[in-house]
């Protein structure tokens, strides 16, 4: 009983870091392909 408790605590407790490590990497993957973009878009203009 007392290692499923464990388990479950584990479990949580991974995917919070895994979360709180792998949105910001996605955020900053997202405004990193915007400032592309709008590199391209600029250079098309001229």
């Amino acid at each position: 009983m007392i290692w499923t408790v464990l388990a479950g605590i584990l479990l949580l407790l991974w995917t919070v870091i895994f979360l709180t490590a792998f949105c910001p990497l996605r955020a900053a993957r997202r405004r990193q392909e915007a400032r592309q973009v709008a590199v391209f878009e600029s250079n098309d203009k001229y």
